[in-house]
């Protein structure tokens, strides 16, 4: 059985938070279409590095957006950061509910593709980008980085899940590597007298008293524990049941393996039948997508929602919350227990998506260089202060004591707002290190305490494999209809075989070669 990671995976963990994480959102956003801002920056504005007497390039973006609305006007520090790197933005918004649609789309068409393309984690893996990766579509990075050395820095611990036939096509969207997976109510645990969960009994009791005990004191029977959706994978609950949530090593054996095929796989299912069948969960989670599920959290209809805690240090993904309830207060669940005692974290493969660079609208070298300059621009201690805090004297400040305080951190996320949908370089660890938001410091001090183990899944230490999509579909849905009563025990683990047979295994013995050559 997998307990810890082994020396390799320690070796890549610490290259990446060595490398830095960038802040993110896990959470799936609202609405429909794509918004896109078009005003940008004076011609002839100084850049951080080159010839400050050029005129900026211009370099359209296909981006995803995560929150309850896109931007309709160029935020003022994203003006600032193209004066410093002598750029013309053009933003072409995709809201993240549509990301993977519209991506889609513009991969097919071919024509008309912008300058950079954000391909999320959900289609990355998928035939059509491995198809396009591997047919040259993208150009390919690998000769080109050692001249970019803060954008190769932050590309290296993950060139792996970002290279295509041979070729690094992608530049990360850099997210945590550590991330709390379920942001709670914390006024109402004050308000129930209960402590923050850790164990599955804890959950439990915690779910059932969101339920059942009135939490909100409205004295209206209207609240569930979790805002459940999408599916029956919980990633703080799978930790807590003992199980990983992707795929991980099995130090005894060193081979690859995923979590549904590990022993205590259906004792996990039966624990979430269990909150089902009691109504701890949403009742309709197999129908909801993330934005549902926000939308339930939000408007006080459940005390918990599955995201990452960056969701709570900026932007508008709760706002609805707050013009409801200005005294709500969220936590985020990162000390889990084990069965046997263990306490452990969720960790997040280090990126949510990737940037490519279509042949197609950037056609010669230099064009290329003029973006990677860009991103490696926005990997520079000065650019990574504007992104991070904002202005100094303006934004935040130092005290007497040194410590960072805000002055101003509503403007400053007003002022940022589509920041994080370019960014690659780190900005919510070294905010969390700052205690820039609400209880960072908590979280920052946990996920980076030795002794704890360090969930973290295998798949950025590999080249692509397309075959995973077989997770989400047969297994995903055999486990999906155990907890809502419409499966049996026997039918989910008739899923894992037909999976296991249907590309599973073929995948797990690739990247168990992968890996034994890289613990070598």
């Amino acid at each position: 059985m997998k307990k810890r990671l082994s020396k390799v995976v320690s070796l890549c963990l610490a290259a990446a938070l060595t490398a830095g994480l960038a802040g993110c959102s896990s959470s799936s956003s609202s609405g429909t279409g794509n918004q896109t801002v078009t005003n940008g920056t004076e011609t002839g504005a100084t850049a951080v590095e080159g010839d400050s007497n050029a005129a900026p390039q211009d370099i359209s973006m296909q981006l995803v957006f995560w929150g309850a609305e896109a931007p309709t006007e160029k935020a003022e520090l994203i003006k600032e950061l193209e004066s410093k790197l002598n750029v013309n933005l053009t933003f072409n918004y995709v809201l993240a509910a549509n990301a993977a649609e519209k991506t889609t789309t513009t991969i097919s068409g071919g024509d008309n593709m912008p300058d950079v393309l954000c391909i999320i984690n959900d289609i990355m893996r998928s035939q059509i980008v491995q198809d396009a990766g591997e047919a040259g579509m993208f150009w390919d990075l690998t000769d080109y980085l050692d001249d970019y050395p803060n954008l190769k820095e932050n590309i290296e611990p993950f060139k792996n899940s970002m290279t295509y036939g041979g070729q690094i096509i992608g530049i990360p969207r850099r997210t945590l590597a550590r991330a709390g997976g379920m942001l709670l109510r914390e006024d109402w645990l004050e308000n129930l007298n209960l402590e923050e969960p850790k164990t599955l009994d804890d959950f439990y009791n915690v779910f059932h008293a969101f339920t059942y005990d009135d939490p909100d004191g409205n004295g209206v029977d209207d609240t569930t524990g979790l805002a459940l959706f999408g599916g029956a994978y919980v990633r703080p609950l799978m930790i807590a049941a003992g199980i990983h949530y992707d795929w991980y090593v099995d130090e005894e054996t060193g081979e690859v393996r995923n979590f549904c095929t590990d022993e205590n796989f259906q004792t996990y299912l039966d624990f979430m039948k269990k909150l089902y069948d009691e109504g701890l969960v949403s009742q309709d989670f197999a129908a909801m997508n993330a934005v549902q599920g926000r939308e339930v959290f939000n408007t006080q209809k459940a005390g918990a929602y599955t995201a990452n805690y960056g969701n709570i240090s900026g932007g508008d993904a709760y706002q609805a919350l707050y013009d409801t309830n200005p005294d709500a207060k969220i936590t985020c669940i990162t000390d889990v227990i084990q069965p046997d005692g263990t306490h452990a974290c969720e960790t997040s493969v280090g990126f949510y998506g990737m940037y490519v660079i279509p042949k197609s609208s950037v056609e010669t070298e230099e064009e290329l260089r003029g973006i990677l300059s860009f991103f490696d621009g926005l990997c520079s201690d000065e650019c990574v202060d504007i992104e991070m805090k904002g202005v100094e004297g303006v934004h935040y400040k130092y005290n007497d004591k040194n410590e960072f305080e805000w002055i101003d951190k509503s403007k400053f996320d007003a002022e940022s707002k589509g920041i994080s949908s370019f960014n690659v370089a780190p900005l919510i660890e070294l905010t969390m290190s700052l205690n820039g938001f609400y209880n960072a410091s908590t979280y920052y001090d946990f996920q980076t305490k030795e002794g704890v183990v360090d969930y973290m899944p295998v798949n950025s230490w590999f080249a692509v494999n397309s075959d995973d999509a077989a997770v989400d579909t047969v297994v995903k849905q055999a486990a999906t209809n155990y907890v809502m009563g419409e499966a049996s025990a026997e039918d989910v683990s008739a899923a894992v075989k037909e999976w296991l047979n249907g590309g599973g295994q073929s995948h797990a013995d690739d990247w168990t070669e992968q890996y034994s050559k890289l613990a070598k």
